[in-house]
């Protein structure tokens, strides 16, 4: 059995994934790219019913407005990331976990929760 760093059931205040940066694509005015991105006070918290993010202010979300989540592999030039994309359309939010086992402990929290994953996702999440 793989290691999860998540708890199950998530505690009733929440589990704050521990990150090191998040960043956030957007379209101002559904044409205007924006971004925006924090890796002083980033913050990413799991609830039973939805999830919280902080990049300039925390916003919440409820689990289904994901409508994807991705997985990128370290590379040369950066680490790891998870990607959520969220409904509305053309905002998506690149995480960049404190670890890679904090990236499949992530990747597999969806993967439970019947989020859509991309096959690399996936495949990172089932990965021991």
């Amino acid at each position: 059995m793989a290691l999860s760093l998540i708890p199950h059931p998530l505690p009733p205040d929440g589990f704050p994934v521990p990150i090191d940066r998040i960043d956030s694509a957007f379209r101002l005015l559904g044409f205007l790219p924006g971004y925006s991105h924090n890796d002083l006070t980033c913050r990413l918290v799991l609830h039973e019913t939805h999830w919280e993010i902080k990049i300039l202010t925390t916003q919440q979300h409820s689990y289904p407005a994901i409508k994807q989540v991705d997985f990128r592999p370290e590379s040369f030039w950066s680490r790891a990331r998870v990607l959520l994309s969220v409904q509305p359309d053309h905002l998506e939010y690149i995480i960049k976990p404190s670890s890679g086992a904090v990236a499949r402990a992530l990747l597999r929290f969806c993967l439970e929760r019947g989020l859509p994953l991309t096959p690399a996702a996936r495949q990172e999440a089932l990965a021991s």
